[in-house]
């Protein structure tokens, strides 16, 4: 039992102190589901279908082929999270409507998304 007076007062810099100790642990939770989801989701489906998935400064964006008729590859084309690339190109990203909604475009905190705690993935053209 304490002596009466002990007490730690509460101070604005012990509320600063015990705020960010919980913001670090939070982060380092996210962190450690956002390599999670890259692990099982992103890096099989950016294999599967030859995508880079990039994040950073504020953005998240796979980068892929267009395919031709004939199935070789004619333009590059960047599928933002609001998904705009993707109507363009007769739906051969349609796919990633669902990867962006599900998984990537996920709140974190009050301005983040989960997306941008994955590490980006390089895969596209490894396989040529």
């Amino acid at each position: 039992m304490k002596r009466p007076g002990t007490e730690r007062k509460l101070t604005r810099a012990l509320i600063v102190k015990e705020i960010d100790a919980i913001e670090s642990r939070n982060r380092r939770e996210i962190e450690d589901l956002a390599q999670k989801v890259r692990r099982e989701i992103l890096m099989p489906l950016c294999k599967e279908h030859d995508l880079d998935y990039f994040a950073g400064n504020g953005e998240t964006f796979f980068v892929g082929d267009y395919h031709d008729e004939d199935g070789s590859p004619s333009i590059e084309v960047k599928v933002g999270s609001s998904y705009e690339a993707a109507n363009e190109f007769e739906g051969q990203f349609i796919y990633l409507k669902d990867i962006f909604r599900d998984v990537v475009n996920l709140a974190v905190g009050r301005d983040g998304t989960l997306g941008l705690y994955i590490q980006s993935i390089k895969i596209r053209g490894a396989g040529r």
